[in-house]
């Protein structure tokens, strides 16, 4: 198994054929643990469709990375469009097992590894006052925030300073205020 026999995406296939098996051992969603690469494929191509590849750098960022495979699948979408871009990938994984992959993954494709960080989106933003070229994400909807109310709420309060400013989904489903900020303009 190496890489001149096995190409980068046929390990991308393995590897998510390896997650799904192992989360449906325990009985959980694959879905929970990653997103499949035709599905990455399909919404880096939409995101891409206009972009302005003609600049010297790109950054990229996933709130809720997992392994961080659609930022490996952004970043080479773009060096199919532009191999001599810079992509700067950015991440943050509340997961320990899938944060300490993406964490790895990084450093194994060369990447700066700070730039993957451990922490919940909703209560422990690790990129505030950052911005982005793009931001790609799978968000796990339907995921309960409860726990989380008060700094969400806190956070909601500053108004357009903050996250949360186009509002808060219910107590159930914590991630569907990142698309409502995300296409909010």
């Amino acid at each position: 198994m190496s890489n001149n026999k096995i190409s980068a995406v046929d390990c991308g296939y393995i590897f998510e054929d390896l997650v799904r098996r192992f989360s449906e051992s325990f009985g959980e969603e694959a879905g929970a643990h990653f997103t499949g690469r035709d599905i990455i494929y399909l919404v880096t191509d939409l995101l891409l469709v206009d972009a302005n590849l003609d600049t010297g750098g790109m950054t990229v960022y996933d709130m809720t990375m997992g392994t961080s495979q659609m930022l490996s699948c952004m970043e080479e979408r773009i060096h199919d469009l532009n191999s001599d871009i810079e992509v700067t990938c950015f991440g943050q994984e509340f997961n320990p097992s899938t944060y300490a992959i993406a964490k790895a993954d990084m450093m194994i494709r060369g990447g700066d590894p700070d730039n993957m960080r451990f922490g919940d989106t909703l209560s422990d933003d690790q990129f505030a006052g950052f911005t982005f070229d793009y931001c790609i994400s799978n968000p796990p909807f339907g995921i309960d925030w409860e726990w989380e109310q008060k700094k969400v709420e806190e956070e909601a309060a500053r108004g357009e300073q903050g996250r949360f400013d186009p509002g808060l989904p219910k107590i159930s489903d914590g991630y569907q205020y990142i698309y409502l900020d995300l296409f909010q303009e």
